[in-house]
């Protein structure tokens, strides 16, 4: 049976957990020497990074779980989404069916948590540090791999994916040794912390302009069209005198 008030509370907790997951993911940006989002942008998509997950929250809280549980499925369920939109981008391109990849993260994520919350029935503080530490890996692996990063499997990627894992890993271990806070609570304050670090980061980074051309002859046109296939290529037709003047399908 639904229970009103802790699909109220799971909302709550879950819109505070992705109001942290936004606020992380601009600093680690920032930290990344990545230019941050313009206010218009973070109004934008800020409905995204609250809606999700407070819906998932509000479904956990209301079919009966509270607590760490809660905050875990709540992970999940982000974890999922995002991964799932990566995975549907890898099939398209190798000519898969791109809807499968949010079933597959899904499953793969949720079996993850399981197996995770089975192994730490005994250690209640392992589940707390554990949250901590996924939600900064998701956050900087995400951050690093998407934003900074050309490619996910290239060397720079790996380093970086596994100095994040580290330092994620650390903290976690930190969050462990003490008792685990009210959940609502502890995701409010990641939430108040990573928006308070946005702006004095947001501060110390100065993204310098481009300089001005000194181009003086004809406008230069360039074109770049990214995951476009040797086949999807039409018949380009270039005047010396003219510049390009018409793309067709061969």
């Amino acid at each position: 049976m639904l229970n009103p008030k802790e699909a109220s509370r799971g909302a709550a907790e879950g819109a505070l957990w992705g109001l942290a997951f936004f606020g992380l993911e601009e600093v680690f940006s920032y930290a990344l020497s990545q230019p941050g989002l313009t206010l218009g942008e973070v109004a934008s998509l800020m409905p995204a990074y609250l809606l999700l997950p407070a819906l998932v929250g509000a479904v956990a809280g209301g079919t009966g779980k509270t607590g760490l549980l809660r905050s875990w499925i709540i992970w999940a369920g982000m974890s999922a989404f995002l991964l799932g939109g990566k995975f549907a981008h890898i099939l398209s391109e190798r000519a898969l069916p791109g809807e499968l990849g949010f079933p597959i993260a899904a499953i793969g994520v949720g079996l993850g948590v399981a197996l995770g919350w089975r192994l730490t029935a005994k250690h209640h503080r392992l589940r707390w540090g554990g949250l901590i530490a996924v939600w900064l890996l998701s956050v900087g692996g995400l951050t690093a791999n998407l934003g900074a990063l050309a490619s996910p499997v290239s060397r720079e990627a790996l380093l970086w994916d596994a100095g994040i894992a580290l330092v994620a890993g650390f903290i976690g271990v930190l969050a462990a040794r003490y008792t685990a806070p009210n959940p609502l609570r502890a995701a409010a304050g990641l939430a108040l912390l990573s928006w308070g670090l946005r702006g004095p980061v947001a501060l110390t980074q100065h993204q310098k302009l481009p300089e001005a051309s000194t181009h003086q002859g004809d406008p230069i046109v360039l074109i770049v069209v990214d995951t476009l296939r040797a086949d999807g290529l039409g018949i380009c037709v270039f005047d010396p005198f003219v510049g390009l003047v018409a793309i067709g399908n061969a």
